[in-house]
């Protein structure tokens, strides 16, 4: 339950007081790591059983991705109901960012691997919102396909530095995804949607009313 609580916290910093306080909290959540220690061998198996096997296990997952789909919703009014600066509105789509590239990507990825219908469809909604739907497809029909194979692109080979593997992998994931099932076209057409709106917002701050008004 801890990315649904720094994301609840992140909601009423953004609603109450400045989106930026989350960041000394973050830092005090990872020096905490040292107290908090790792799991032993032998707590590992018991753990990973409860993840994956139980019933509670299953409720909190759902629960965590309907709050993080909320987090980019009430993103989205959030920003529509404040007259940002430009700095203040990209200081929070970055912060939002580092939640969702944290928390969204983890959980998605992870529900994605599901038996579970409601966790596969929650885990395409909250890659879709994170811009990123290619994942859904790709990640199941290509990598897990291909894995540690010439054809995996996002195996990364020895010695290749991270931007390098960085552009190579989004570029191919992004060819890749219309030839695999799961709609990516209407997928990638709702991941636009955001952007677009963004766009539009950050034209309205500048006086382009007539673009924000389409």
């Amino acid at each position: 339950m801890i990315p649904s609580f720094l994301t609840l916290v992140y909601i009423f910093l953004c609603t109450y007081a400045h989106y930026y306080y989350l960041y000394p909290l973050l830092l005090v959540a990872n020096l905490l790591n040292v107290y908090w220690g790792e799991f032993k061998n032998s707590e590992l198996l018991e753990e990973l059983r409860y993840f994956y096997c139980s019933k509670t296990s299953y409720y909190l997952k759902c629960l965590n991705a309907i709050v993080l789909l909320g987090l980019i919703a009430l993103g989205n009014a959030f920003v529509d109901s404040k007259g940002f600066s430009l700095g203040y509105l990209l200081g929070f789509g970055i912060t939002t960012g580092l939640l969702s590239g944290c928390f969204i990507v983890t959980l998605a990825h992870d529900l994605l691997h599901s038996r579970s219908r409601l966790q596969k469809v929650l885990s395409v909604l909250l890659l879709t919102m994170s811009g990123i739907p290619h994942f859904a497809t790709e990640h199941v029909f290509g990598h897990h396909r291909y894995i540690g194979l010439k054809k995996d692109v996002t195996t990364a080979k020895l010695n290749e530095d991270f931007y390098t593997y960085f552009c190579k992998v989004t570029l191919s994931n992004l060819k890749a995804g219309p030839k695999m099932p799961y709609l990516y076209f209407m997928m990638i057409t709702m991941a636009l949607l955001p952007p677009i709106w963004l766009y539009g917002k950050i034209s309205y701050c500048f006086g382009c009313e007539n673009f924000s008004a389409l």
